[in-house]
């Protein structure tokens, strides 16, 4: 992958602020058994160093973003890819595929527009705790 980063991992970028994504975030930790998944916090100091090389769309930074080998996923195909990745009761989620990009997209736009007003906003990103420094970047 590029820089080695995050070599043969599953790199998920997420807002650290939002209440939604960190309840995900800790979610995916739980459920990924495999330990593939890394994550960095849009809002971390090595974010524009690690996006640089994928010249990202200015509006990144409403959407969870995944990237895999090099490849990007954002949106509805972020989410639906984690899940596919994570198996067991959430690979029954990537057959929501069978729904128009645009309308999931558009959902998930719905939700990313309300997300602090629904479930709040943190004033700071979350410490993650010493078992699990491993799997984020600073």
């Amino acid at each position: 992958m590029s820089q080695q980063i995050f070599e043969n991992k599953g790199l998920i970028i997420f807002d650290g602020y939002c209440n939604l994504c960190s309840s995900l975030v800790h979610f995916i930790i739980r459920k990924d058994k495999k330990d593939f998944f890394r994550f960095v916090a849009l809002q971390s100091e090595s974010i524009k160093h690690i996006t640089l090389p994928f010249n990202l769309p200015s509006n990144y930074s409403e959407s969870i973003i995944l990237i895999i080998d090099d490849k990007i996923f954002f949106k509805s195909d972020a989410v639906l890819k984690i899940a596919a990745k994570l198996g067991g009761t959430c690979s029954i989620l990537p057959g929501l595929r069978i729904i128009p990009k645009p309308i999931r997209d558009f959902l998930y736009d719905l939700i990313a527009k309300y997300r602090y007003k629904l479930f709040g906003k943190k004033n700071k990103c979350v410490i993650p705790t010493d078992n699990l420094k491993h799997k984020f970047i600073n």
